[in-house]
């Protein structure tokens, strides 16, 4: 990398540390910021070129050259280069979608939740936790890669469900979204208890994993917070 390339690259990073707390409230409608070019694409082929900040095309593909950050009520969207995205706001929820690629994300208790749509699922968060002394924010990101999608938290714990289960996935941990059972194989035991056995291939399999680098489970967590449901009190497991 030269050296104008990495200066652009720090300037963006700095900007998006600058505004990594999402704003509250009705303060802000959907912005995109691209740190490059990010361009829309329709049927298969990049159409339209942003190069500086511009209201967020809502429930459009894009893909970018270079980062950029969707900055909007209670959620805030670091999507690294050559990722495709789109971002669609709901009565109820946001509708993230990876095509490919990686998407971090920081997200008020107080947002709206997040729907991740992804190829090999649609997983979607039904409550935000954070713990008691915290800011009030839930890190984290999700990868797309053509074999499996992973959803990772980072911070704080969300609770998540697919057509496989249901799963609160906590501080340091992940789910793991793999494209197919394997033939006369069936998909572990997600949530409360255990699942009648799948058929074979039948879709994608949802595999509880440790995020390597983050804080694993039970490692001081503390008490968290159930943000949507009269701020009863969980323990993790």
């Amino acid at each position: 990398m030269n050296g104008k390339a990495w200066f652009v690259g720090f300037i963006f990073i700095a900007l998006f540390m600058a505004f990594s707390t999402p704003v509250s409230g009705d303060e802000l409608n959907a912005r995109l910021i691209p740190g490059g070019t990010v361009s829309m694409i329709a049927d298969g082929k990049q159409v339209h070129q942003f190069k500086s900040e511009v209201p967020l095309p809502d429930g459009l593909l894009m893909v970018g050259e270079g980062s950029c950050v969707v900055q909007t009520k209670g959620l805030q969207l670091m999507v690294s280069d050559r990722s495709i995205f789109a971002l669609a706001e709901g009565e109820k929820n946001w509708d993230l979608t990876v095509k490919k690629g990686h998407v971090d994300f920081v997200l008020r208790t107080n947002a709206k939740p997040i729907t991740f749509s992804t190829p090999h699922d649609v997983i979607e968060s039904r409550q935000s936790m954070v713990k008691a002394s915290s800011a009030g924010l839930v890190r984290g990101y999700i990868e797309v890669t053509e074999d499996e999608t992973k959803l990772v938290v980072t911070e704080g714990a969300l609770q998540a469900s697919s057509a496989k289960g249901n799963q609160v996935i906590e501080e340091g941990r992940g789910i793991r979204l793999a494209i197919a059972d394997p033939p006369g194989a069936s998909s572990p035991p997600v949530g409360g208890g255990a699942k009648p056995p799948a058929p074979a291939g039948a879709g994608p399999k949802w595999m509880p994993f440790a995020a390597l680098g983050t804080v694993g489970a039970g490692g001081g967590m503390g008490a968290f917070l159930a943000t949507q449901s009269g701020g009863d009190e969980i323990s993790p497991p």
